[in-house]
């Protein structure tokens, strides 16, 4: 599997959204754009299952401006 391959070289991936290391039994592909939105199953990034999860159908910079406007929701917590 592909996930094996990648931590048994001892790879660390960083989610692109939360920028975490991402535990290897977290690491998702997210497709980016989502499918849902017209784009291919070739066109993925790794990431993290909770954030893969939150963003759904969200473009990355959908998807980052809610979180930015989240963290500013709660008082910059």
């Amino acid at each position: 599997r592909q996930k094996d391959i990648l931590y048994s070289l001892h790879a660390t991936i960083i989610c692109p959204y939360c920028l975490k290391p991402i535990d290897p039994a977290e690491l998702t592909k997210d497709h980016e754009p989502p499918l849902s939105r017209g784009g291919k199953r070739d066109q993925w990034v790794y990431a993290c299952k909770k954030c893969n999860n939150t963003k759904g159908s969200l473009t990355a910079d959908e998807f980052l401006e809610w979180k930015r406007l989240e963290h500013l929701r709660n008082g910059g917590r």
